[in-house]
């Protein structure tokens, strides 16, 4: 062997890995292949002076622990390319033959750790023992203990997941007994495992669902016994013919958090009059125990039948009935669906469908105008995700027209470039008709894009709904006062208006009319919107600023002594409920009426022998309402509409964080009135949702499993929330995911999606 001024140049034999190192010579420490004795004391290691690579030198004078003198320190000025995955690692010196680079970031632990076990012989040096890896194994933790669960939690669990299954993916019942579903579920399923553990019929399935839509019913009369709710509600003819009715409810919880469930869904049973919807109601208000107190709104369509039912329920439960903002405005805007309210722009409407219906009937023409976008060099094709299709609207369905038009004025120039190659065989609109178009909808828009903001069930909405009315008002004046809007148009925009005027009849000066009490007039519908719309806007502080604007100042006056006396009626009716409480828990506590002694009757003369404090306590609560009243109403106490990424702010947030606190009895008005939802929409989309679980296939489901199925879905948060309350059990079994809002935090921007 080679030997230099330090020692030889031998194999370390107490190295598993071989590594070649430098032993000095040394008659007790120094040992031979040959030799099978154990060392008396550690091997005294010479260390490299020399980096072997350009990158590494020796650790810097800050780096003072007793590891270090075994690495050398990377330095990452000096790493290029490849080199580069060194940076912030250590190289072993003792490492020879495989060179070991160690993770230097974190401090010495990863030094300290690679010394010890994989040179054992530095041990007594470094006064350490070795340290076992550390296992990726969950099971390797200190506290953990895996539980095996028994047979019996086995099968519960099986049988709750497939029935979870069952209902979120709308899979028919006869499933769970067909040969190919058990011979999968037979595949994983442990030997050890009894043979029927993991069978499960139809008729089980049913009966869990039944029970899961029971609990679910008890759970959603717990958690709304104790709020102010505003209803929706509507009715939907299924597949199989039957008549649907749903009631949705709205509520703020006391995180002031905006909250939605289903509280009814069934086969509706006879005519489907305004008297039987009434008497249905109530009902489902006496089996949830509802209060008419606590009931704020009822929000319906504007069939004839709703105008019925809003007088027998105000009649009779002195609860108030609503007409949906959406539903008026579709009403409004429909107008613009034929030409004969367009004279003169030689039927640019009927061109328009002509045009649409050849691209949706002909699949060839439909792919030229696709292709037609994916290869056209026009900036506003190239920067779309996909190209896309022409959209048909429908007298039925909300902003379709202005969604139609938008989306054909998109496609004009592919059009016009399949028309000049001979492409298509159609007569698309004339640059007049195009003009016309245009403008149409231009005068669309406003109503458009406001419908769509107030149909969200996952916000605020209520307090929308009149400076929905105003801008609406507004966008039909601009346009007929517009010197550039072609003369068919200003005739549909004035036909636009007055009808609007007719259906909300505001004041001479244009601005929205605030009525004291919901009046009838045109076809004997509401005339304005509900006085519980108006008391949202001026609690919402996004849009408390601008009644001054779309009011006038008498109207707005009225409206601040309206929200001053509910104000002082909630707060009283509150603490009178409080005192019938604290009564009742004295009688409990003085052990009976037998033992307790009757208390005199009050007098009218008590008046002279009473304290002055207690003279006028309702005189108290009027000034204690007025302050406070009169300090929201400052302009200073306000919230911007929009947040900086331009999203609507919640004022939901802005009550918790400070309304609360400030406006302590005003607040309590808050939980009530903002609530209410401008639109029926949370009842429409309850059938969108019933339609996956209604389907042709499941067409012989009965109702009350339906039933069961849909409040178990919609509900499920509320489910989870009182499972253990409800049956004593800590296992809560797997439930369907909770249905959120296909509108979130909507900021108002153009619509264009399928």
């Amino acid at each position: 062997m080679e030997r230099d001024n330090v020692g030889e140049h031998k194999v370390c034999p107490n190295l598993s890995c071989l590594r070649t190192c430098y032993i000095i010579n040394d008659d007790t420490s120094a040992r031979t292949d040959n030799d099978n004795e154990t060392p008396p004391r550690p091997t005294q290691l010479a260390l490299p002076k020399v980096p072997p690579e350009p990158f590494l030198q020796p650790a810097g004078n800050l780096k003072k622990s007793k590891y270090w003198k075994y690495f050398w320190e990377v330095n990452s000025a000096r790493c290029f390319g490849a080199d580069k995955e060194f940076v912030g690692k250590a190289r072993c010196k003792l490492c020879i033959r495989k060179p070991k680079y160690v993770s230097a970031v974190s401090g010495t632990n990863s030094l300290s750790y690679h010394l010890v076990n994989a040179h054992p012989e530095l041990a007594v040096t470094l006064e350490a023992t070795p340290k076992k890896k550390p296992s990726n194994d969950i099971r390797s933790f200190k506290g953990f203990e895996k539980k095996r669960k028994s047979a019996q939690e086995i099968k519960k669990l099986f049988h709750d997941s497939v029935v979870r299954w069952i209902m979120e993916e709308a899979v028919p019942f006869r499933f769970v007994e067909a040969k190919s579903f058990r011979s999968m579920i037979n595949s994983v399923v442990d030997n050890s495992h009894e043979d029927n553990m993991f069978r499960i019929s139809r008729s089980m399935l049913r009966a869990r669902i039944l029970k899961l839509g029971v609990l679910c019913k008890k759970a959603t009369k717990e958690e709304l016994k104790k709020y102010q709710c505003s209803f929706t509600t509507d009715h939907w003819t299924g597949p199989n013919d039957e008549t649907y009715t749903t009631l949705t409810c709205h509520y703020i919880s006391e995180e002031w958090e905006y909250h939605s469930c289903v509280v009814d869904f069934k086969v509706f049973h006879g005519t489907t009059r305004g008297q039987d919807c009434g008497e249905d109601l109530f009902r489902i208000f006496d089996d949830y125990e509802f209060k008419s107190k606590n009931v704020t709104i009822i929000v319906t369509d504007t069939t004839a039948s709703m105008i019925t039912f809003g007088k027998t329920i105000r009649s009779e439960r002195k609860i108030e009935h609503g007409f949906c903002v959406d539903h008026n405005l579709h009403r409004n805007c429909i107008l613009a669906f034929d030409d004969k309210n367009l004279p003169g722009s030689e039927r640019a409407m009927k061109t328009a469908r002509a045009t649409i219906e050849y691209f949706t009937k002909s699949t060839q023409a439909m792919t030229k105008l696709k292709n037609f976008q994916s290869s056209s060099m026009l900036e506003k094709y190239q920067e779309q995700k996909e190209p896309k299709k022409v959209l048909q609207d429908s007298r039925t369905r909300w902003w379709s027209t202005y969604r139609m038009l938008r989306r054909l004025r998109f496609l004009k120039e592919a059009i016009g470039g399949l028309q000049g190659a001979n492409e298509i065989d159609c007569s698309p609109p004339t640059e007049l008709q195009w003009d016309i178009l245009e403008d149409v909808q231009k005068t669309l828009k406003a109503p458009a894009e406001l419908q769509q903001v107030l149909e969200g069930e996952s916000y605020i909405t209520g307090s929308l709904a009149p400076f929905a009315i105003y801008k609406i008002r507004c966008g039909y004046i601009e346009a007929i006062e517009d010197d550039s809007t072609n003369e068919s148009v200003k005739y549909l925009a004035n036909i636009l208006l007055k009808d609007l005027d007719e259906r909300y009849h505001p004041t001479e000066c244009g601005k929205v009319q605030y009525f004291r009490k919901p009046e009838t007039g045109f076809r004997n519908r509401y005339i304005s919107l509900h006085p519980y719309m108006f008391f949202a806007a001026f609690l919402d502080p996004r849009t408390k600023v601008k009644l001054t604007v779309m009011m006038s100042d008498d109207n707005y006056k009225v409206l601040l002594g309206d929200i001053l006396d509910n104000m002082i009626s909630l707060n009283d009716q509150i603490l009178s409920d409080n005192a019938d409480h604290e009564t009742i828990n004295e009688r409990a506590s003085d052990g009976g009426s037998r033992n307790r002694k009757r208390k005199k009757s009050p007098s009218v003369f008590d008046f002279f022998d009473s304290n002055d404090e207690t003279i006028a306590p309702m005189y108290e609560l009027r000034r204690t309402c007025q302050t406070e009243l009169n300090s929201f109403e400052d302009r200073n106490v306000t919230l911007p509409f929009r947040n900086s990424s331009g999203h609507f702010n919640d004022p939901l947030s802005w009550w918790k964080s400070q309304g609360a606190l400030r406006f302590p009895k005003l607040a309590k008005l808050a939980k009530k009135f903002l609530c209410i939802p401008a639109t029926s929409a949370p009842s429409e989309r309850v059938w969108s949702r019933a339609s996956n679980i209604l389907t042709i296939r499941r067409a012989r489901m009965s109702d009350t499993v339906a039933a069961s199925i849909m409040l178990t879905k919609e509900n499920s948060r509320i489910l989870r929330k009182h499972y253990t309350a409800l049956t004593g059990s800590k296992y809560i079994p797997p439930l369907p995911s909770i249905y959120e809002d296909s509108i979130q935090d909507y900021n108002g921007d153009d619509i264009d999606e399928d």
